[in-house]
């Protein structure tokens, strides 16, 4: 049984338990948009990514950007995130932050 975190486009995101290869896996979420909203407006959302809770690393993420809805320029940054890969630890940044430029990730020891 493999446990995921299932990242939605819209933000939602849900915890889910599943068998199958990381491939197998992903073909499942993303066949076409899910229904997980009770609006009209965010019934069918696709996925946008899938983190694999038992293979997460520690990255070090240096970027460009500032937090969600502050006001003034981006500043250079250096943010610990746990993820599947490189660009998948970009991406998480998302959560927290925008306007984001020049992400570079690295992994911890």
């Amino acid at each position: 049984m493999r446990h995921i975190k299932v990242v939605m486009e819209n933000g939602h995101e849900f915890d889910a338990a599943i068998n199958g290869t990381n491939e197998s896996i992903c073909k499942y979420y993303n066949q076409g948009p899910l229904d997980i909203g009770s609006f009209p407006v965010e019934k069918m959302v696709y996925v946008w990514y899938i983190i694999f809770m038992d293979e997460l690393k520690t990255y070090n993420v240096s970027f460009s950007g500032r937090l969600n809805g502050a006001i003034g320029i981006a500043a250079p940054m250096t943010k610990q995130v746990l993820a599947n890969n490189p660009e998948q630890a970009k991406l998480r940044l998302y959560k927290e932050y925008e306007h984001i430029s020049r992400g570079e990730a690295t992994e911890t020891v």
